[in-house]
């Protein structure tokens, strides 16, 4: 597949309460540079990374990356375990931290810094996630979603 060796990246402009639209002219010229062949899209509402994670899969994307921070991160974990048409672990996937907590990223000691945060991913270390599955229930309808990191209900 043409796509399998090229990152698929999904950018959330909300995150950290907007700073990732307002970062993204400087984060979008590191990454192009140091991803030459990279696809890059847009989320526009909520749950629309889970849509973009299986559209890129389809299309034979194995490499995934997200632009935001723990609620973009949740969306595209959900989106990769969601997905039907490969097992979820032949997808390599990677968060470019911009959010306000960044949870995810301090549990694994994954770097904030751009440079070092560049050297990982060239490096090509990956690790498993394990997960959680949640089941609750909304209006009278059972929902399934996965966590990575905490859950919580309001």
């Amino acid at each position: 597949m043409q796509n399998e060796n090229h990152w698929y990246i999904i950018v959330n402009p909300a995150a950290g309460n907007g700073e990732a639209k307002r970062l993204w002219p400087g984060i979008k010229s590191i990454l192009t540079e140091a991803f030459p062949y990279a696809s890059i899209v847009y989320s526009q509402y909520r749950d629309h990374a889970l849509e973009l994670v299986a559209e890129a899969v389809e299309a034979g994307f194995r490499k995934i990356m997200a632009v935001g921070g723990d609620g973009t991160n949740h969306e595209v974990a959900n989106g990769i375990l969601m997905q039907n048409t490969v097992p979820s672990t032949e997808i390599t996937y990677v968060l470019f931290p911009v959010g306000t907590g960044n949870d995810w990223i301090k549990t694994h000691g994954i770097p904030k810094d751009t440079n070092q945060w560049l050297k990982m991913v060239h490096a090509g270390k990956t690790f498993q996630q394990d997960v959680g599955l949640l089941e609750y229930h909304q209006s009278g309808v059972s929902n399934l979603r996965y966590f990575v990191n905490v859950s919580g209900l309001a």
